[in-house]
């Protein structure tokens, strides 16, 4: 079974020999057992296809492109680093203008990828459980990966698949944080909770970030570092989205209750700001890149993160399975999301306590929409 391009498509494939979109579509079509391959591969075929340009910050120009074996992801795409690269050159091509036929297959085939790629994460999990201390794995990369960007890694050291001092160190502190218990290994219970869908806030700052700073540690509730507040209790917010879910008008009520939630426990509140003026807060779907320096990862881990005051931003992650009231173990509550990041809007960081609405993980087809003691002693202290 040969790999070619990314895909295990059965047979070998003399890349010479596929010189057209079409040739390359069917090929994709017939099979796509999809396995890591280099970007560079799928490079090489998009370019002998003069039909297929990528756009955007995936210009055919950029560095991305013409040094393929370069760290290219540096988005924290976690539980789809397998399948970026491919899925990446599947966007590029979305982004012409085939025939309709064309564009349908391949948004149902990007999906059918994307959850094979969560099938590996949890795969690679499993193979890497029981790994030893001073050992290298192929793969621990990508488990320092995932606790870097949540704030258990240090920055400054590289991510090799050596299991060192360091990732003890990181899978102890997580460990503790989910309470869990303290082994310092990749066991059962870490993966499982390494699993679980979450706010991409991170829980511990190693070092001081540009909008996310370091939290300081009060109980079970957090703040960022130095406290950060609004200076006024009147806040106003928009709706401004790059990428469409769900209308402004299912949007707007399911908002207006989750701020409602921090209003009766606080001297705020908060109203919409009439169209084409300036807002405190800004709410949105976004999907992987979106000028914020904190790209989303397609479906699955990362859901929606929000930025501290005075910043006002709140983003959804757009590819996620959405809902307004999930009725199937694999959605999400639109509005459960939004108590919890309106929470990180007004200072919030992430609790220990997982009644707390401000708890990091969330688990798909469940209802979380009332605040908890934690998050109101929480708010409560902030603000006193």
């Amino acid at each position: 079974m040969a790999v070619w391009f990314g895909l295990d498509i059965g047979h070998k494939v003399n890349r010479d020999q596929i010189t057209s979109f079409d040739e390359w579509f069917g090929k994709v079509v017939d099979g796509c057992n999809v396995e890591p391959e280099p970007k560079k591969k799928l490079t090489h075929l998009l370019e002998k296809d003069n039909k297929v340009e990528s756009h955007g910050h995936r210009q055919r120009n950029s560095d991305a492109w013409e040094n393929p074996d370069q760290d290219w992801n540096k988005d924290r795409t976690k539980g789809n680093w397998r399948l970026r690269p491919f899925v990446n050159g599947i966007e590029a091509i979305m982004e012409q203008k085939f025939e309709g036929f064309k564009v349908q297959w391949i948004s149902r085939l990007v999906q059918a990828l994307v959850v094979q790629s969560e099938i590996q994460f949890s795969n690679s999990l499993q193979f890497l459980q029981g790994a030893q201390k001073g050992y290298k794995v192929k793969g621990l990369n990508h488990v320092k990966q995932y606790f870097k960007a949540f704030g258990y890694y240090p920055n400054h050291i590289n991510l090799t698949d050596d299991y060192d001092d360091s990732l003890e160190s990181a899978l102890k502190k997580y460990q503790e944080n989910y309470r869990l218990k303290v082994t310092g290994r990749i066991d059962p219970d870490t993966i499982k909770e390494m699993l679980i869908p979450r706010c991409g806030v991170a829980d511990i700052f190693n070092e001081s970030n540009s909008e996310y700073d370091k939290l300081d540690m009060v109980a079970n509730y957090t703040f960022f570092d130095g406290m950060p507040k609004w200076s006024k209790r009147q806040l106003t917010y928009t709706f401004r989205s790059s990428a469409i879910v769900i209308s402004v008008q299912q949007l707007r009520p399911i908002i207006a209750r989750a701020f409602e939630k921090w209003a009766a426990v606080s001297q705020f509140t908060f109203r919409q700001a009439p169209t084409f003026t300036q807002a405190d807060i800004v709410i949105g779907f976004h999907r992987r890149f979106h000028w914020d320096n904190y790209p989303f990862d397609g479906p699955g881990n990362v859901l929606a993160h929000a930025f501290a005051p005075q910043d006002g931003r709140f983003h959804y992650d757009a590819d996620e399975n959405w809902s307004t009231n999930p009725t199937t173990v694999n959605q999400i509550d639109v509005e459960s999301v939004a108590v919890h990041e309106i929470g990180h809007l007004l200072g919030l960081g992430h609790s220990r306590d997982p009644n707390a609405i401000m708890f990091a993980l969330y688990m798909p087809g469940t209802i979380k929409r009332n605040l908890g003691q934690d998050d109101i002693d929480g708010m409560r202290a902030l603000y006193s």
